[in-house]
């Protein structure tokens, strides 16, 4: 069985730097730096630049980053340069994104409570109790329970917001080309009435919807055939997936047959 949660697809980018891991925006701007001084002038634009960016070149210290922008020509650093001269300096801003190594690709953060999953570029909440995380958004559970010691399951207990129904009725033509119509763990809970459905219903192979008698569970059968479906088709019906028939050979009927 499964179910889905709440799940979104993140904004992603190509990484960059020498080693091809890094999450940022690399700018390489020409700039006057000034012996003893924090600041870089005479910058072609501050565009792109923030607080923490990272700046690297000659007369640069290792580990200098932006501490403001001063102005659109003008930038202040945290370690004084080196050397008084213009030269080409190299900023690097990150995006705020992380690295994924599997796939080699910048992935923005995720919101709190959503788990990244890999391969899919996807982030989604987690799967309730023990289920298990399948694809897609949706989560895997399994009925482990043999000797039903659990009551009908609430609408508040269940991860599809169903819960159990008593006496429903269903109006509708019903299809199943490789199963059945069933009712899930009709052996289990308390006695639900009857499962009133009005239409028709073809499957595969018969399926039960509980267990009838006095103690029984589930649902007691009250189908309906509606002649209605004789000559109208229902709306909405879908052509079934598979055939079992195809046309091997088409015969014409022999001249003056009136058959």
């Amino acid at each position: 069985k499964e179910y889905e949660v709440e799940h979104y697809t993140p904004k992603t980018e190509e990484p960059v730097g020498a080693s091809k891991e890094t999450c940022a925006t690399i700018v390489k701007l020409s700039g006057k730096i000034t012996s003893g001084s924090t600041e870089v002038t005479g910058l072609a634009s501050t565009a792109g630049l923030a607080v923490g960016t990272e700046v690297a070149g000659s007369g640069i210290p290792a580990g200098t980053k932006i501490t403001s922008v001063k102005s659109a020509t003008i930038v202040v650093l945290n370690n004084k340069a080196t050397k008084t001269e213009t030269t080409t300096l190299t900023f690097t801003t990150p995006t705020g994104y992380e690295y994924r190594a599997g796939q080699k690709l910048c992935v923005e953060k995720g919101k709190a409570g959503y788990t990244y999953h890999e391969p899919e570029t996807l982030y989604a909440k987690s799967c309730q109790g023990g289920d298990t995380y399948g694809s897609k958004g949706f989560c895997e559970y399994e009925n482990k329970s043999s000797g039903c010691d659990a009551e009908n399951m609430s609408a508040a207990e269940d991860p599809n917001k169903w819960g159990y129904l008593e006496g429903p009725v269903i109006d509708a033509a019903i299809l199943s080309t490789h199963h059945s119509f069933i009712v899930d763990n009709f052996k289990c809970g308390k006695q639900l009435g009857e499962l009133n459905v009005w239409g028709s219903i073809a499957q595969f192979w018969r399926g039960p919807v509980g267990t009838g008698g006095g103690a029984g569970t589930g649902y007691i059968k009250n189908y309906n055939y509606d002649n209605r479906l004789a000559t109208e088709q229902p709306p909405n019906f879908l052509t079934p997936s598979t055939n079992s028939w195809k046309s091997m050979r088409v015969t014409a009927p022999p001249n003056g047959f009136e058959g």
